[in-house]
């Protein structure tokens, strides 16, 4: 594989993985758990943001 190729399989996945805690926490009965839906997409988020601007790096290389 390339690198834009692995780029974007990886970004294909935190774009599912954010989809699936979107998912969690609109459908969450129970506030606790809406919250650590929440928590974990705010986590993920930030992750994903972190790793964009690493891809930038490499890509400067």
């Amino acid at each position: 594989m390339t690198a834009a190729e692995i780029n974007a399989e990886v970004f294909g996945f935190h774009t599912q993985i954010n989809t699936f805690y979107r998912t969690l926490r609109d459908t969450a009965v129970i506030q606790g758990a809406r919250d650590l839906m929440q928590a974990l997409l705010d986590m993920e988020e930030h992750e994903t943001k972190r790793l964009v601007r690493q891809v930038g790096r490499i890509d400067d290389l």
